[in-house]
């Protein structure tokens, strides 16, 4: 449910995100970018080749840590975590709570989740009906 902060009256979104297939796809990409230009520093539009849906859902893996800005505008680097998670099957939470696009740290999932837990999911995308919270939102 959506709340409005009694502060600065804006609305509180809040919701779950977890990493799907496609997510990992992306990391995957992002980290053969770094691997072929010798850097680790990737522009997500002109290094990768991604589908719109791709390029929108690539920053959601900041939320996981496995990704971040760099100092140079439009650049990610992929993180330790992010490389020991795709190549050395390190595990973090399954998911992470999310309000008003900031990880809330003691929300964490106590679940924990690899590659292979996550490639073995069923799903490419997460749809609508994952985000907890989302329908409400929506029906407004």
């Amino acid at each position: 449910m959506n709340e409005i902060c009694p502060h600065c009256h804006q609305k509180i979104r809040e919701r779950w995100e977890s990493l799907s297939r496609g997510l990992i796809k992306d990391l995957v990409l992002i980290g053969e970018a770094r691997d072929r230009k010798g850097i680790n520093e990737i522009h997500l539009q002109k290094d990768l080749t991604l589908s719109k849906n791709e390029y929108n859902n690539c920053q959601k893996l900041r939320y996981f840590g496995l990704i971040a800005k760099t100092d140079k505008p439009g650049y990610w680097l992929l993180t330790r975590l992010g490389s020991n998670f795709l190549y050395n099957n390190e595990f973090i939470p399954k998911k992470k709570f999310i309000r008003n696009n900031r990880v809330v740290p003691e929300m964490n999932s106590e679940e924990y989740t690899n590659v292979a837990g996550v490639m073995r999911r069923e799903k490419y995308w997460n749809k609508l009906e994952d985000y907890s919270g989302v329908q409400a939102s929506l029906a407004i």
